[in-house]
């Protein structure tokens, strides 16, 4: 199974999911080194919402992962009342996460998060605060060492929207500047 998350996130935007990258795939965006072999979303909780998740990831020929059994069309019905399932599909594997590791919810990101064009659709990508807020949450040792970068990043970040004025954290974590 070839790993093609753009073309995963194409068939999400184009089924009308509403969502939020997250993980590995958002860190990636965000312009982490890290790789990654899943697609992670936060989905909108709503009867409709998942009745189109369910028909875009029965697009992708998704199975339930571990299941011996082919691919069959989804029923929204299998992803009401969970709080995360993985599938395997023909784009690599999708972690649909309706409440991640801390208790994050669709509703509690979208508001920071940026859109991001992806082949010209429209997608939701977590913000760099709360992506690393939601890996510090998760705690694994791989999410731990992806926050270090994350805010590497965000102190990059910072210089550069300050035009080269550096702030004390970001010259020396350590001890900051003439220290």
């Amino acid at each position: 199974m070839e790993f093609r998350p753009r073309q995963g996130l194409i068939v999400l935007a184009d089924s009308k999911v509403e969502f939020v990258v997250v993980g590995g795939v958002a860190a990636a965006m965000l312009g982490s080194l890290r790789e990654t072999t899943d697609v992670d979303i936060l989905v909108r909780r709503s009867s409709d919402n998942l009745a189109r998740l369910a028909r875009g990831l029965t697009e992708v020929g998704a199975r339930v992962r571990g299941s011996a059994r082919p691919a069959m069309p989804i029923s929204p019905a299998l992803l009401e009342g969970v709080e995360v399932m993985t599938f395997d599909t023909e784009v690599g594997e999708v972690d649909v996460l309706l409440v991640g590791r801390g208790g994050w919810t669709y509703e509690r990101v979208i508001g920071g998060a940026e859109r991001v064009d992806v082949a010209g659709r429209e997608v939701s990508l977590i913000s760099i605060d709360d992506l690393i807020a939601m890996k510090r949450a998760a705690g694994r040792p791989k999410d731990l060492e992806t926050v270090e970068e994350l805010e590497a990043l965000r102190r990059l970040a910072a210089v550069a929207e300050t035009g080269g004025d550096t702030p004390a954290s970001a010259s020396d974590p350590d001890t900051g500047p003439g220290d």
